[in-house]
């Protein structure tokens, strides 16, 4: 099979799958073969180049990193429940969530043991040949930020250790199975010391470790409401190592709030997201078209509300993700629907409404994702097409619509002419600040290659400190300490370059006096290589 696909006899994904299928019949195998096998049984320069052929849905890594999504135990959400929101503790499932997502399942199965849950995602993605050795990770579950920061801490923490110690629990895994490692690894709640691996480690030590460590954590997000993401529970989080928060939005209406029982107002929006800003903290915002119902009023006025928090200085979010409103047994929003006084937006009218927004998106915003991973058969009335994103595209495409978001930009595997990448400049104000958005991108052919957000505060005439919100570089991921391939646009120097000009304009427009980064923990050591060094959350560099 491995010399078929060097040799160029197997060349695609349909062909491998037939000659499996010959395999196995041949040889009268009781189970089909599968990817993983074929990958194990390969030396190291044959992986690199039957991975093309073998691994599946390797855009998971196009982003330049790979997600892994870890999910809290249940906890009720200090206002209540909104009118939309499915789960519960009621029901022992994390509040806002079904129970049957992949990432809630998951943390089912490791009973919500964020060291299993890491360790168990890490192993199928270097089962399916992905490299691991940049991890973004999503610490999901509702409002984490206000339960026990002692909670939020060691779980985070938690997954964090997982990933500095994945290549010795691989040997035990590969020598035995999952299964016996979970048998081990429960083995040692009743031991006093914590055993082999629950053994004492402060956070700040299994940090430092992760700076150097083989599987780095260099994104760290927090899902918060609006009103529990003020200067206390950003610091927590800081702590732990975020870089990113998403805040369920929903919608920029107070009245809206009301009437889903939101608890909370849109001042609280405003004031958590310039707070976010200003400790330099990437925004998300969860935004949730239809809340209103299917009516044509209710459509306009989900149009202007994305409108409002893109154009609006007091919004501004730097991603957003689109849950279309779902009616979800066992909530208001069903009962209502049920009664006959609720009407969901329907899949057509989503499409159109979406297709609208995105575009009329600005570049610096990038949409994250459209539509919850809900099972269709969970969903009583509203959308159940799990494909709802390439409708908007087809229909993007149809209307020979542009759009300018990041998603839609960003270089995946195309072959890039280097010749043609640029570096640009957008600038806007945000939360009373100064945002300033570089990136470099293949002019030719509209392709994002990398890009980074530059921050003055909304305090910075008093600090003269200047903020590196993010910086990425996208394309396929090329690992820690290896040069770029011909084809491969991570580690070509287009990071350095983004940190340079963002130092220059700095010192030279904004005479700064400090520069910070708000770096991944992982990615600290990269910033040392530019000179920063760790000062409290941030990595730092003194200007003058």
């Amino acid at each position: 099979m491995i010399k078929k696909i060097l040799s160029g006899r197997i060349i695609s994904r349909e062909a491998l799958e037939k000659e499996k299928s010959i395999y196995c019949e041949k040889y009268r195998m009781r189970e089909y073969l599968n990817n993983p096998e074929i990958l194990n049984s390969a030396n190291d320069s044959e992986r690199a180049e039957i991975l093309k052929i073998l691994q599946k849905k390797p855009s998971r890594t196009y982003a330049g990193v790979t997600v892994i999504a870890c999910m809290t135990m249940p906890a009720r959400c200090p206002h209540g429940k909104c009118a939309y929101c499915p789960g519960g503790v009621e029901i022992d499932i994390p509040q806002s969530y079904t129970g049957k997502e992949p990432s809630t399942m998951r943390g089912i199965q490791c009973h919500f043991d964020s060291y299993l849950e890491t360790t168990s995602r890490l192993y199928q993605y270097h089962k399916l040949g992905h490299a691991i050795d940049k991890i973004e990770l999503i610490i999901m579950g509702g409002t984490l930020p206000a339960q026990d920061i002692d909670y939020m801490e060691y779980f985070s923490k938690r997954c964090i250790q997982a990933m500095n110690e994945f290549y010795e629990n691989l040997k035990i895994i590969e020598k035995s199975g999952e299964e016996k490692f979970t048998e081990k690894y429960n083995d040692d709640k009743n031991r006093s010391d914590g055993g082999k691996f629950r053994k004492f480690h402060y956070q700040e030590e299994i940090q430092r470790a992760n700076e150097k460590a083989k599987i780095r954590c260099v994104g760290l997000t927090f899902e918060s409401r609006p009103d529990y993401a003020k200067k206390e529970e950003i610091l927590g989080m800081l702590k732990c190592g975020a870089t990113r928060v998403e805040m369920g939005v929903q919608s920029p209406y107070d009245f809206i709030y009301s009437i889903v029982d939101r608890g909370h107002t849109v001042q609280d929006v405003i004031e958590s997201t310039a707070l976010l800003k200003d400790y330099g903290l990437k925004v998300c915002y969860h935004m949730m078209p239809g809340l209103l119902g299917n009516s044509e009023y209710s459509r306009a006025l989900d149009f202007r509300g994305f409108g409002k928090i893109v154009t609006d200085e007091n919004f501004m979010p730097d991603m957003l993700k689109i849950y279309p409103t779902l009616i979800i047994k066992g909530t208001k929003f069903h009962d209502e629907y049920i009664k006959g006084n609720f009407e969901p937006l329907t899949t057509e009218n989503a499409v159109r409404l979406i297709t609208d927004v995105m575009a009329a998106l600005p570049k610096w915003v990038r949409v994250m994702r459209v539509m919850r991973d809900i099972p269709a058969y969970m969903i009583e009335a509203g959308i159940k097409t799990s494909n709802l994103e390439q409708l908007v595209d087809k229909k993007l495409k149809a209307g020979n619509l542009k759009c300018m978001e990041i998603r839609h930009r960003e270089v995946r595997n195309e072959n890039i002419d280097f010749d043609n990448i640029r570096l640009l400049r957008e600038e806007y104000n945000a939360s009373k600040g100064r945002e300033i958005f570089l990136s470099y991108e293949d002019i030719e052919n509209d392709l994002l290659i990398g890009f980074l957000r530059l921050r003055t505060p909304s305090n910075f005439n008093k600090t003269k400190n200047v903020f590196v919100r993010e910086l990425h570089i996208y394309g396929k991921e090329v690992k820690i300490g290896e040069k770029a391939k011909a084809d491969e646009i991570q580690h070509r120097g287009f990071g350095g370059n983004l940190l340079a000009e963002a130092e220059r304009i700095s010192c030279e427009e904004f005479d700064a006096k400090k520069i910070s980064v708000m770096s991944g923990i992982g990615a600290r050591e990269y910033y040392r290589k530019f000179n920063y060094k760790k000062e409290k959350f941030w990595m730092v560099k003194n200007l003058s």
